[in-house]
């Protein structure tokens, strides 16, 4: 099949595990954000380098909806790790809640990270903005996820050095 014909599908009719890295990209790439979003899934699970690439594009282009944000995110936090960290540090204060919601299970997802250098902010901006949400905010964040990510040593540690300022 040719992109041209598997562009033509909606993405729960395409065996993407079956598909060439090269034909991964140009979904990923394309103007389908839920095949865009299967697509860089599949070139993450295959631990291709073309992943990280793919998805500073998507993350800094203006095709990326909030789901596919969310997914490029966790991509780049596995293959591009800098990048996801300053991206956070940049967009954390004025992300959707859906974005918000995937920082906050990137941080409950590997904690270490997130307990010295630069990504130790991210910490501290994560809690501003869950302070700050409104009702609405609020009910997009899962409750499992908000409740996980609060517990967290690293935040408690971020709490404990802010309230010694």
């Amino acid at each position: 099949m040719d992109i041209l014909e598997l562009e033509m599908l909606t993405f729960d009719q395409i065996n993407f595990e079956a598909l060439p890295k090269d034909t991964l990209v140009t979904l990923a790439s394309g103007d389908d954000p839920f095949t865009a979003t299967s697509a860089i899934g599949e070139l993450e699970n295959r631990q291709s380098k073309l992943a990280a690439p793919v998805a500073k594009n998507l993350l800094f282009g203006s095709k990326a909806d909030r789901y596919l944000l969310a997914a490029v995110l966790e991509v780049l936090f596995n293959t591009d790790r800098p990048t996801a960290i300053q991206y956070t540090l940049d967009h954390v204060t004025d992300c959707d809640a859906y974005a918000l919601n995937s920082m906050l299970q990137i941080v409950w997802g590997d904690e270490d990270v997130f307990k010295s250098g630069p990504a130790m902010a991210v910490v501290g901006l994560l809690l501003d903005r869950l302070d700050r949400l409104d009702e609405e905010e609020t009910e997009q964040i899962k409750a499992y996820v908000r409740e996980a990510f609060l517990k967290l040593d690293v935040v408690a540690q971020c709490r404990l050095k802010t309230a010694t300022k």
